[in-house]
C-alpha cells in the first residue's frame, strides 16, 4: 500500500491525516526540548505541575516515572 492509498485509506474512515502528523511532529518537538532541560529546571516544573489542584497521586506518580506494577 503506497502513501495515497493509506491516506485514501484514512479518508475514508474519517481520519485527519494531515493533523495526525502535525500532532506526532509537535509532540516530538516537545520530548526534545523536554530533553533539553537541565533536572533542576524539570524537577521544579514538575512540582509547579504537581501543586496544580485536581492532581491525583497516581498521575503526580506516573510523572515521576514511579511504578509499583509487576515488572
Amino acid at each position: 500500500m503506497n502513501r495515497s492509498d493509506r491516506r485514501r485509506a484514512a479518508r475514508e474512515a474519517g481520519i485527519d491525516f494531515a493533523a495526525q502528523q502535525r500532532a506526532e511532529r509537535d509532540t516530538a518537538r516537545l520530548e526534545a526540548a523536554c530533553l533539553k532541560l537541565s533536572p533542576a529546571t524539570a524537577r521544579k516544573i514538575l512540582a509547579e505541575w504537581a501543586a496544580k489542584p485536581g492532581r491525583s497521586q497516581a498521575e503526580v506518580d506516573a510523572m515521576n516515572g514511579k511504578f509499583d506494577g509487576p515488572v
